[in-house]
């Protein structure tokens, strides 16, 4: 079993816990029992609930909804200050790049680095991790597809920095199944917010019995 002593999730409204399935803000998870190995699951927690959960390590999610890369650069130091986390899973960028923002491309990569080099700087490590969506059919395709670009490049952050990356879905941007997504097209379900944490939680300990 991977050894956590701190998980911080840091991101936007894929790691919000109110944009998803309400739920607590920490979670002292060390004594519960196991959920995301039961046949039905749990589809009422927080996917980071069940994460720590089943991780059975302390967990603190910062995550806030709109977030992009450069409100999460102005108070990353803050948090990792305050919060003194072993390892981060981080979901940060598809704001940035969002079909409705017009963000440039090349200056949130290179924030979305300088996020990750300060994490891995201090000694954490860093998980990162990307969940696609869908958008309304009126924005135009190639604005959809720098998602994909995004998704595949972070690929390579990784491994410039020596983490990991993994894509939550084997879907790309906008062709997600709707039973995965709520109305808005973007947040998750309770089927998805489970898989998910599964998802995660296989990732994690995959890499630890590497």
């Amino acid at each position: 079993m991977v050894n956590i002593r701190r998980l911080l999730c840091m991101g936007d409204s894929m790691t919000d816990i109110s944009m998803n399935f309400p739920s607590g803000t920490a979670v002292q998870a060390k004594n519960e029992a196991p959920i995301l190995t039961h046949p039905r699951g749990d589809r009422s927690l927080h996917w980071s609930d069940l994460l720590a959960r089943e991780l059975k390590c302390e967990m603190v999610n910062t995550g806030v909804g709109g977030y992009q890369t450069t409100q999460l650069l102005s108070k990353m130091q803050e948090m990792i200050f305050q919060y003194n986390p072993s390892h981060v899973l981080l979901n940060i960028g598809s704001n940035d790049l969002a079909p409705w923002n017009n963000n440039d491309y090349k200056q949130t990569m290179d924030r979305l680095r300088n996020i990750v080099s300060q994490i891995v700087g201090k000694g954490i490590v860093c998980y990162l991790w990307t969940c696609s969506c869908n958008f309304s059919q009126s924005y135009p395709q190639e604005k959809i597809s720098i998602l994909d670009k995004y998704e595949k490049e972070l690929n390579d952050v990784a491994k410039q920095y020596g983490c990991q990356h993994v894509s939550i879905w084997d879907y790309a941007w906008g062709k997600v199944p709707a039973r995965l997504k709520n109305a808005d097209a973007l947040h998750n379900t309770g089927e998805g917010n489970f898989l998910i944490a599964k998802k995660l939680y296989d990732f994690i300990t995959s890499l630890d019995a590497r």
